[in-house]
Protein backbone atom coordinates (compact mmCIF):
# COMPACT_ATOMS: atom_id res chain seq x y z
CA UNK A 1 0.00 0.00 0.00
CA UNK A 2 2.90 2.00 0.75
CA UNK A 3 3.62 2.53 -2.99
CA UNK A 4 0.03 4.42 -4.35
CA UNK A 5 0.69 7.56 -5.47
CA UNK A 6 -0.52 10.83 -3.65
CA UNK A 7 -1.06 12.60 -6.73
CA UNK A 8 -4.63 13.45 -8.02
CA UNK A 9 -5.12 11.95 -11.31
CA UNK A 10 -6.22 13.24 -14.11
CA UNK A 11 -5.49 16.81 -15.60
CA UNK A 12 -3.91 19.40 -13.37
CA UNK A 13 -6.69 22.34 -12.83
CA UNK A 14 -6.43 25.07 -15.60
CA UNK A 15 -8.59 27.78 -13.65
CA UNK A 16 -8.97 29.02 -10.22
CA UNK A 17 -11.25 26.96 -8.42
CA UNK A 18 -13.34 29.97 -6.98
CA UNK A 19 -13.51 31.04 -10.87
CA UNK A 20 -14.55 27.80 -11.99
CA UNK A 21 -17.18 27.81 -8.89
CA UNK A 22 -18.82 30.77 -10.02
CA UNK A 23 -19.00 30.07 -13.55
CA UNK A 24 -20.42 26.45 -12.90
CA UNK A 25 -23.35 28.27 -11.10
CA UNK A 26 -24.17 30.56 -13.99
CA UNK A 27 -24.20 27.54 -16.41
CA UNK A 28 -25.12 24.71 -14.32
CA UNK A 29 -22.19 22.52 -15.39
CA UNK A 30 -18.72 20.74 -13.70
CA UNK A 31 -15.63 19.38 -14.79
CA UNK A 32 -14.54 19.54 -18.36
CA UNK A 33 -17.74 20.88 -19.58
CA UNK A 34 -17.27 23.58 -16.91
CA UNK A 35 -13.69 24.74 -18.45
CA UNK A 36 -14.86 24.16 -21.86
CA UNK A 37 -17.25 27.29 -21.40
CA UNK A 38 -14.39 29.05 -19.74
CA UNK A 39 -12.09 28.25 -23.22
CA UNK A 40 -15.40 29.69 -25.12
CA UNK A 41 -15.97 32.94 -22.63
CA UNK A 42 -12.11 33.73 -23.58
CA UNK A 43 -13.29 33.52 -27.57
CA UNK A 44 -16.26 35.46 -27.43
CA UNK A 45 -14.93 38.78 -27.83
CA UNK A 46 -14.34 37.85 -30.91
CA UNK A 47 -18.12 37.66 -31.51
CA UNK A 48 -18.55 40.95 -33.02
CA UNK A 49 -15.34 40.78 -35.32
CA UNK A 50 -16.97 40.43 -39.15
CA UNK A 51 -14.08 38.40 -40.48
CA UNK A 52 -15.43 35.78 -37.58
CA UNK A 53 -18.44 35.50 -37.75
CA UNK A 54 -18.41 32.02 -39.93
CA UNK A 55 -17.31 30.60 -36.31
CA UNK A 56 -20.44 32.28 -34.55
CA UNK A 57 -23.18 31.35 -36.58
CA UNK A 58 -26.02 30.40 -34.82
CA UNK A 59 -29.06 27.92 -35.70
CA UNK A 60 -32.64 27.98 -35.28
CA UNK A 61 -32.57 27.74 -31.64
CA UNK A 62 -29.86 30.33 -31.14
CA UNK A 63 -26.76 27.76 -30.20
CA UNK A 64 -23.78 27.87 -31.52
CA UNK A 65 -23.01 25.99 -34.63
CA UNK A 66 -19.53 25.56 -33.82
CA UNK A 67 -19.30 26.20 -29.91
CA UNK A 68 -16.55 23.46 -29.60
CA UNK A 69 -14.03 24.96 -32.27
CA UNK A 70 -14.66 28.37 -30.56
CA UNK A 71 -13.53 27.00 -27.36
CA UNK A 72 -11.01 25.56 -29.09
CA UNK A 73 -9.77 29.19 -30.45
CA UNK A 74 -10.56 30.39 -26.66
CA UNK A 75 -7.15 27.89 -25.37
CA UNK A 76 -4.92 30.13 -27.53
CA UNK A 77 -5.70 33.32 -25.24
CA UNK A 78 -3.35 31.63 -22.90
CA UNK A 79 -0.68 31.84 -25.36
CA UNK A 80 -1.69 35.85 -26.43
CA UNK A 81 -4.88 37.11 -27.50
CA UNK A 82 -3.55 38.22 -31.04
CA UNK A 83 -2.99 35.17 -31.66
CA UNK A 84 -5.58 33.67 -30.52
CA UNK A 85 -7.43 36.49 -33.02
CA UNK A 86 -5.14 35.39 -35.80
CA UNK A 87 -5.95 31.55 -35.74
CA UNK A 88 -9.58 32.90 -35.67
CA UNK A 89 -9.59 34.43 -38.88
CA UNK A 90 -7.53 31.54 -40.87
CA UNK A 91 -10.13 29.30 -39.16
CA UNK A 92 -13.11 31.38 -40.14
CA UNK A 93 -11.29 31.60 -43.35
CA UNK A 94 -10.36 27.93 -44.48
CA UNK A 95 -14.17 27.38 -42.86
CA UNK A 96 -13.01 23.59 -42.00
CA UNK A 97 -15.27 20.40 -40.62
CA UNK A 98 -15.28 21.44 -36.65
CA UNK A 99 -12.94 18.63 -36.30
CA UNK A 100 -10.21 19.29 -38.67
CA UNK A 101 -10.44 22.75 -37.63
CA UNK A 102 -9.84 20.93 -33.62
CA UNK A 103 -6.90 19.26 -35.34
CA UNK A 104 -5.08 22.17 -37.05
CA UNK A 105 -5.60 24.07 -34.07
CA UNK A 106 -4.49 21.44 -31.03
CA UNK A 107 -1.29 21.04 -33.93
CA UNK A 108 -0.36 24.68 -33.66
CA UNK A 109 -0.70 25.21 -30.03
CA UNK A 110 1.82 22.40 -29.00
CA UNK A 111 3.85 23.53 -31.80
CA UNK A 112 3.80 27.07 -30.12
CA UNK A 113 4.59 25.76 -26.37
CA UNK A 114 6.87 23.65 -27.67
CA UNK A 115 5.46 20.15 -27.54
CA UNK A 116 5.30 18.67 -31.35
CA UNK A 117 3.02 16.33 -33.19
CA UNK A 118 3.86 13.39 -33.70
CA UNK A 119 5.40 12.67 -37.57
CA UNK A 120 4.99 8.83 -37.38
CA UNK A 121 3.88 6.18 -35.55
CA UNK A 122 -0.02 5.34 -33.93
CA UNK A 123 -0.68 8.74 -33.31
CA UNK A 124 0.53 10.75 -36.05
CA UNK A 125 -1.46 7.75 -38.76
CA UNK A 126 -4.53 8.45 -36.68
CA UNK A 127 -4.63 11.94 -37.24
CA UNK A 128 -3.41 11.47 -41.23
CA UNK A 129 -6.93 9.40 -41.35
CA UNK A 130 -8.98 11.88 -39.67
CA UNK A 131 -7.77 14.17 -42.01
CA UNK A 132 -8.98 12.32 -44.48
CA UNK A 133 -12.47 10.94 -43.84
CA UNK A 134 -12.64 15.22 -43.08
CA UNK A 135 -11.41 16.03 -46.38
CA UNK A 136 -14.12 13.20 -47.89
CA UNK A 137 -16.65 14.80 -45.91
CA UNK A 138 -16.20 18.15 -47.03
CA UNK A 139 -16.13 16.94 -50.82
CA UNK A 140 -19.73 14.27 -50.11
CA UNK A 141 -21.48 15.61 -46.89
CA UNK A 142 -24.11 13.14 -47.73
CA UNK A 143 -21.97 10.31 -46.36
CA UNK A 144 -22.41 9.29 -42.86
CA UNK A 145 -20.84 8.41 -39.89
CA UNK A 146 -22.55 4.81 -40.35
CA UNK A 147 -20.66 4.43 -43.68
CA UNK A 148 -17.53 5.70 -42.50
CA UNK A 149 -17.22 3.27 -39.46
CA UNK A 150 -18.10 0.32 -42.13
CA UNK A 151 -15.65 0.81 -44.23
CA UNK A 152 -12.86 1.72 -41.56
CA UNK A 153 -14.48 -1.95 -40.43
CA UNK A 154 -14.02 -3.71 -43.49
CA UNK A 155 -10.69 -2.08 -43.65
CA UNK A 156 -9.52 -3.71 -40.42
CA UNK A 157 -11.04 -6.95 -41.50
CA UNK A 158 -8.32 -6.83 -44.53
CA UNK A 159 -5.73 -6.82 -42.39
CA UNK A 160 -6.61 -8.81 -40.27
Amino acid sequence: MENISKNAKGRPPKHDKNYQAEIGTIFETSGRALNNRIWFMAAFPLKDDKKCAWLFETNSRGDYKRSTLIGEIGRLSDIDKNTMREFAYKISEMKPTVRLGIIKLRAARKAMQGKQQPTRGPAAFENEIIKTIDDYWARYPNTTAADIRQVLYKISERLG
